[in-house]
Order: C-alpha cells, then sequence, then structure tokens
C-alpha cells in the first residue's frame, strides 16, 4: 500500500502545479527588480528595465502553462512558446544594453519560427518531434545568444556574477538541447503531451525554466552591483577633470614600485610637473579654460608616457609621473611636447608650458616620501630658474 505522504508529493509535483509555483517565483523576482529600480543609476535601469520585462513575460508563459495543464488546448501551447521565446530575446536584449552592444535583429529570427512551428504542428498539422525540433532550436539560439554577450564582456566585466550568468545561460542551453533529444530518439505514446505530469521530463523542465528567471534575474542584480561597485572604486581612485590616477592611487602605486625596486635594486624615478603661471590663465580666461589647460596638459603627458609609467594628478596644477626605469631625456621631451602644442579656446591659441622637478631613487631613500621631497625640491629650482624647464635632484648619496 502506497504510504499517503507519497500521494501528497505526487499531487504537489504535478506538472501544472509546478508551473504555477514557478510563476510565482517568477514574479516575485521581478518585483524585487521593480523596487531596488530606483536606486541603480540612470545607465542602468535602460536594461534592468528590458530585463524585469522579459522576467515578467516568461512568468506570464508559465502561468499559462499552468492553465493548459488543467485546460489543454493549442492556442495555449503557442502562448506559452512565444511567451518564452520573447522573454529569452527580452534578456539577449537586456544584456546588449548593459555592456552597449548591438543587439541583432537576427534573433528575431527563432522567435517568429518558434511560434509559427507551434501553430503549425499543434493546430494545423499535428507533428509532436518536429515541433520539438524548432523550438529546441529556437530557445538554444537565445540563450547561447545572450551567452555569447556575456562571453564578450569578459575584457571589462571579470565579476563573478556575469561568470555565474553565463554559466546558467550555458546550463540552460545543454538542457533544453538534451531535452528536445530525448522527446525526439524516444518514442511516445500516441497520446502523449508536454503537460502531462506522467513524465518525469514534464515535471523536470519547469524547474529548470525557473533558473533563468530566479537566479538568472538574482545574477543580474549581482552584475548591476558590480558595475556600481566599480565605478564608486573608479571615481575614488580617479581624478574626475583628468581621469587620470589621483593622489590616493599614486601613492599606494609609487610605495609597491619603491618597496619593489629596494628589493631588486632595480631603478625608479618620479617627475613632478607643475604648469607654469596657472593662475595667469585662469585670471585671463577663466577657470573653465583652466580646466582645459589641465585636461590638455593631461592628454598629452598621458598620451607621451611609455608602457609601465604611471601618470596621476597630485593635486592642482602638478601631475606626477612614475618611471620604473632611468628617467634619460624622456622628461624633457615631455617638457617639449607641452611647449609645442598650444590649444585653443574661444578663437585664441593658448600656448602652456611645464616646469619639471625629477629625481631618482637613492640609497639614503627610506621611503617614496623622500624621493617624492627631492623631485619637489627639484621642481622648485626649475621654477626658480626661469621656469619651462627640467631639473634634477641628483641621489642624496652623491650630494
Amino acid at each position: 500500500m502506497l504510504h499517503p505522504a507519497a500521494g501528497i508529493i505526487r499531487a504537489i509535483m504535478v506538472s501544472g502545479y509546478v508551473f504555477a509555483i514557478v510563476a510565482t517565483m517568477m514574479l516575485s523576482n521581478g518585483l524585487v527588480l521593480a523596487v531596488i529600480m530606483r536606486d541603480l543609476p540612470k545607465e542602468l535601469r535602460p536594461a534592468a528595465n528590458v530585463w524585469q520585462a522579459g522576467t515578467f513575460i516568461i512568468a506570464f508563459g508559465s502561468a499559462m502553462f499552468a492553465i493548459a495543464s488543467a485546460q489543454p488546448h493549442p492556442l495555449l501551447l503557442v502562448m506559452v512558446n512565444s511567451a518564452f521565446l520573447i522573454g529569452l530575446l527580452f534578456y539577449e536584449r537586456a544584456l546588449a544594453k548593459f555592456y552597449d552592444y548591438r543587439s541583432s535583429a537576427i534573433h528575431y529570427i527563432p522567435i517568429v519560427a518558434g511560434a509559427c512551428s507551434v501553430f503549425w504542428f499543434s493546430i494545423i498539422e499535428e507533428n509532436f518531434k518536429a515541433r520539438i525540433v524548432i523550438i529546441t532550436i529556437a530557445w538554444c539560439w537565445l540563450m547561447l545568444a545572450s551567452a555569447r554577450d556575456l562571453f564578450r564582456a569578459r575584457a571589462q566585466d571579470d565579476s563573478a556574477s556575469r561568470k555565474v550568468l553565463l554559466y546558467i545561460f550555458m546550463i540552460m542551453a545543454v538542457f533544453t538541447a538534451l531535452r528536445g533529444a530525448v522527446f525526439v530518439t524516444n518514442p511516445l505514446p500516441t497520446d502523449f503531451s508536454v503537460t502531462s505530469s506522467a513524465s518525469l521530463l514534464n515535471l523536470v523542465t519547469p524547474i529548470f525554466m525557473a533558473v533563468l528567471p530566479v537566479l538568472g534575474t538574482t545574477s543580474f542584480i549581482l552584475i548591476c552591483s558590480d558595475r556600481i561597485r566599480m565605478q564608486w572604486e573608479h571615481a575614488a581612485s580617479t581624478d574626475y577633470l583628468t581621469d587620470l590616477p589621483n593622489r590616493r592611487t599614486l601613492t599606494r602605486r609609487a610605495e609597491m614600485l619603491f618597496n619593489a625596486a629596494g628589493r631588486s635594486n632595480a631603478p625608479l624615478s618620479v617627475a613632478i610637473f607643475d604648469i607654469d603661471s596657472f593662475k595667469k590663465i585662469n585670471d585671463t580666461y577663466g577657470h573653465e579654460v583652466g580646466d582645459r589647460a589641465l585636461r590638455h596638459v593631461a592628454g598629452i603627458l598621458n598620451a607621451e608616457a611609455d608602457l609601465g609609467t604611471m601618470v596621476a594628478r597630485s593635486g592642482g596644477e602638478e601631475f606626477v609621473m612614475l618611471f620604473d626605469a632611468d628617467h634619460g631625456g624622456k622628461t624633457e621631451s615631455l617638457r617639449k611636447a607641452v611647449e609645442n602644442t598650444p590649444f585653443s579656446a574661444d578663437g585664441d591659441m593658448i600656448q602652456v608650458t611645464v616646469s619639471v622637478g625629477v629625481a631618482t631613487r637613492g640609497p639614503l631613500d627610506r621611503d617614496f616620501s623622500d624621493l617624492l621631497r627631492r623631485a619637489d625640491r627639484a621642481l622648485y629650482a626649475a621654477k626658480q630658474g626661469g621656469r619651462n624647464r627640467v631639473e634634477t635632484s641628483l641621489p642624496a648619496a652623491a650630494e
């Protein structure tokens, strides 16, 4: 005699009930995304809106499938599959918006082909296996399109949440392909239906289908959180005006390089660039032009810097450059590059010059602060010597 609990489990695990539960879970996740939407930065909201719409559409499809399980009708199957396909397309569109990709119109093909095949092979000419083959291809197409977007983003987004979402799409595509292969390659009863709870695969399908809208939406929210975190980290480490590393980032990097140079006895130089007569530029042309002068000099220094050289804005009109090798004549060429490259402001060509102080790590430099102080003294000598020149501080042992 069957245990009473087994009967309860069998009743619960009816395909329609499972889809109803899954639809509720999807709606809940979509509502969570709606609640946090207002806290997202404006540039992330379009992608989040599209993802949320995809979740609601798939939830609608799951609800329709629950109804179809109780009252089977071919038109309901058309609505269910169309909703799933459209929801998957919305997921791909959301990821394309998030990573600033151009989404291809070719992804409409599986939606049209899938919806038409379900309609034709359910209502016009009943052919379950043909319908399964086309729907399987359409679902896998859209899932793999989203996976492709996530894979392409690996250079700009190395977060664990992106990788998790990529794996979810890949696993779902593999499951969908295996599900289709099982249905097509195995003999089925003449009265078989995907809404029947007699098949274990029919019971497992809604559970797997919940992975994308539920776990996938959670992963998407985490991707948004990672993007916000990276933006805050970038803001905390970058000068807002020139987009160069700020003093905090410079100090952290410089201390690492100084310690590494001490261990390996490698050369390390620091150069301080100070815009000459910057106050005069502000007083004559205004602070907006002064800001443009800062961006102009920052652009030249950053463009001319060698690989392995760090350029940072330390504050005001000062820039600092770290060389992980002997500076040689590089600072003089940078000074000339600034001098020979005026910028335009309101029709006037404004010439900017810089004074430069350089210091190379010596045996008596205990830390980066000692090295920076020597470069600052060299800068002061360049200012006193008439500006628009480079002065070098010799290592302490040779002074």
